[in-house]
C-alpha cells in the first residue's frame, strides 16, 4: 500500500471507529466481488470482527475515494 493509501485507511478506520487494518482486509474483500453481508457474516476472522454496519461504510468510503 502506498503512504496515499494509508491515510485513506486511516481516515475511514477513524470515520467507522476500526482499525486502518481493518479497513484495508474489507476493501481488499470488497475489491475482490465479496459483499458487505458475506464479509460481515463469514469473513470476521479476515477483518478483525467488522460487522455489517461497519463494512457497508467502509465499502461507501472506498468507492468515493477510489
Amino acid at each position: 500500500m502506498s503512504a496515499l493509501d494509508n491515510r485513506i485507511a486511516a481516515q475511514i478506520a477513524n470515520e467507522v471507529i476500526a482499525r486502518p487494518q481493518q479497513v484495508t482486509a474489507a476493501v481488499e474483500l470488497l475489491d475482490g466481488g465479496a459483499t458487505v453481508p458475506f464479509i460481515a457474516r463469514y469473513r470476521k476472522e479476515v477483518t478483525g470482527g467488522l460487522d455489517d454496519s461497519a463494512t457497508a461504510p467502509v465499502g461507501r468510503a472506498a468507492d468515493v475515494s477510489a
